[in-house]
């Protein structure tokens, strides 16, 4: 199973571009609102913090939550968030990679997701974590986003969708998100039907290429 998740992520980065951050960054003003959806350790949110004013970083996984809070805990301007992200607001099985181990949860945890059927999980296996809703996640923050980024493997078809059919949409200016039908093939017909949609968008910016 491992082979053939690594085949279809690897194959999937062979077939898209990417998007380069620091191209997306120098078409944004200076002192940037972000929102990082599947921060994980940090990664993207450390890449950003100078140049934000403001960062709210969202990451389920309780024992990874603690080493992105280690990670960033001499910085004032970072917001955290020990929940999954998701349509609407409640509680929802969270499930951990294969190869995820508890005493060193810094590895193997990228590929956690809250659908079972994901191919790099134990979908058997789950934890209950609490879910912001997207909408009502954008409401409290209660300012205009200059960038969101969404890697949250799978659960970017319900918080695209829902985002789509809001006001809220319009108080975020660029969106990139890494799609994850290559290892959730239940998400192929309804993340093509999010492409269409956002290719009749003139706001925000939605790159679908993010990885």
């Amino acid at each position: 199973m491992r082979t053939a998740f690594l085949r279809k992520y690897y194959g999937r980065l062979r077939k898209y571009a990417g998007v380069d951050l620091d191209t997306v960054l120098a078409g944004l003003p200076d002192r940037l609102v972000v929102v990082d959806l599947g921060a994980n350790q940090g990664w993207f949110t450390q890449q950003i913090l100078d140049r934000a004013d403001e960062i709210h970083a969202v990451e389920p996984d309780p024992l990874v939550f603690e080493i992105l809070r280690r990670n960033v805990a001499s910085r004032t301007n970072v917001r955290l968030y020990n929940a999954a992200i998701g349509a609407e607001d409640g509680e929802v099985t969270f499930y951990r990679q294969l190869e995820f181990d508890a005493q060193n949860p810094a590895r193997n945890s990228v590929a956690s997701s809250v659908f079972s059927g994901h191919e790099a999980v134990n979908g058997a296996q789950g934890i209950t974590v609490p879910q912001i809703g997207i909408v009502s996640f954008l409401e409290k923050i209660a300012r205009p986003v200059d960038l969101m980024k969404i890697d949250i493997e799978g659960a970017e078809v319900p918080v695209l969708e829902t985002l789509l059919s809001s006001t809220m949409l319009n108080t975020v200016s660029v969106i990139l998100v890494e799609t994850h039908e290559h290892v959730l093939p239940e998400l192929a017909n309804r993340t093509d039907a999010l492409r269409q949609r956002i290719k009749r968008l003139e706001r925000p910016k939605i790159d679908l290429n993010w990885h």
